[in-house]
């Protein structure tokens, strides 16, 4: 039960300053008093840098409550409404906010060294940059929640629910992730080295630039479909985890061995390749295709005024003049091109093979696997269909030649 006493100092200082220097000079002359603030009701209240250290304070209801840089260490939160509060700064080293309601809040750079956070639910809320330093965060519920630059060193977060959370540059080392939830979790460079992934869910993250070195594993992990391109992780230590621990299953790890064997080279040049891909329909394919077009019209059609054929005789003509410089580009693009799908091949038959593998054990055909193969496919017959225009060029290329 709250003391009514304390409580109607707080909320005159709030209402009469609209600060709350009042309590927090009390505060200041009294600190061997318990503060007991039990289920009150502060919602939208202005509590800016307030000394609730060691308060109780659960079930109150703070909703909307601005709490910037708020002093809460050690303070007694089981239970606390801080749906949208702000907490931007606030100190709650300690604190025990087991079963708080933190939905949509703002939390950016807060301190939770320490806490007790079991079961505390907080979707879309705002953790930039907050400390999770050996907090217990046991159960707790952070869907679609901002945690970039958050710190979970050493914290304990078991059979958390992560999904879809944004935890980039992420300082997770040696973090207890037992069965924790991170499918479609952000965790471009995220640091998770030695920490504890046993039976944790990681289908479709993204580990872009993330470093999992020294990790542990288990048949449980599941890895489908993640993104591993620049990732930090030894294929010795996944070669070492699947003998050792009697193996993550190859359906689980194969993305990653692909994307780190073969996507570092494709990803390396497809950039490359395609400006150059781009560049040379531009200026030799789309060009000599319309003249080739031109003179079949020309070849099939006797009545067709030759004058209309100025422009492009004279470029063909002007081509014949410089005829070995435009044979060695033909050439030189020919190679390109070969090289261009052998590479996408090599790389496509390993994946095509394993996607496939996963896709018909666990019946996960859909849509937009479809729609990526086609588009794969679609992409290397015009590839082809480039290659024979180009053969058709160079063979007018030859014949002026001769």
């Amino acid at each position: 039960m709250a003391n009514q006493e304390q409580f109607k100092l707080l909320v005159t200082s709030i209402r009469e300053e609209n600060s709350c220097k009042r309590w927090n000079e009390w505060r200041k002359k009294n600190p061997e008093v318990k503060v007991d603030l039990s289920k009150v009701d502060l919602y939208g209240g202005n509590l800016q840098k307030i000394n609730f250290q060691g308060a109780d304070l659960g079930e109150a209801n703070l909703q909307q409550a601005d709490l910037q840089k708020a002093n809460l260490e050690e303070a007694n939160l089981q239970g606390v409404n801080l749906r949208m509060a702000n907490l931007q700064g606030a100190n709650l080293r300690k604190a025990d906010i087991q079963n708080g309601k933190l939905q949509e809040a703002t939390l950016q750079n807060a301190d939770f060294r320490e806490g007790k956070m079991q079961n505390v639910r907080a979707p879309r809320a705002d953790f930039y940059g907050a400390n999770f330093q050996y907090a217990n965060l046991q159960g707790a519920s952070f869907y679609e929640t901002k945690m970039q630059e958050a710190n979970f060193q050493n914290a304990n977060l078991q059979e958390v629910s992560m999904t879809r959370a944004d935890l980039r540059g992420a300082k997770m080392q040696r973090a207890n992730l037992i069965e924790a939830k991170l499918d479609n979790a952000n965790l471009e460079r995220a640091n998770l080295n030695r920490s504890n992934l046993a039976d944790v869910d990681l289908s479709s993250a993204d580990l872009t630039k993330a470093s999992l070195q020294n990790v542990v594993f288990n048949p449980g992990t599941k890895l489908n479909r993640v993104v591993t391109f620049k990732t930090k992780i030894n294929r010795s230590d996944l070669d070492a985890l699947e003998i050792d621990l009697g193996g993550l299953s190859k359906a689980n790890v194969r993305d990653m061995f692909i994307q780190y064997d073969l996507g570092k080279l494709r990803y390396a040049l497809e950039g490359p390749l395609s400006l150059v891909h781009q560049a040379s329909l531009l200026i030799f394919v789309f060009p000599y295709t319309l003249f080739f077009i031109a003179k079949l019209w020309v070849a099939f059609s006797s009545e067709l005024d030759y004058s209309s054929l100025t422009l492009g005789q004279a470029f063909l003509d002007k081509v014949g003049e410089h005829s070995s410089l435009s044979v060695a580009v033909f050439v030189t693009l020919i190679l390109f091109h070969l090289s261009r799908i052998i590479l996408n091949l090599f790389i496509q038959v390993y994946e095509h093979k394993e996607q496939m593998t996963r896709v018909s054990s666990s019946f996960e055909l859909n849509r937009q696997y479809i729609f990526a193969t086609s588009t794969y496919y679609i992409n290397h017959l015009l590839s082809l269909l480039s290659i024979g225009a180009l053969c058709i060029q160079g063979y007018f290329l030859f014949a002026q030649m001769i």
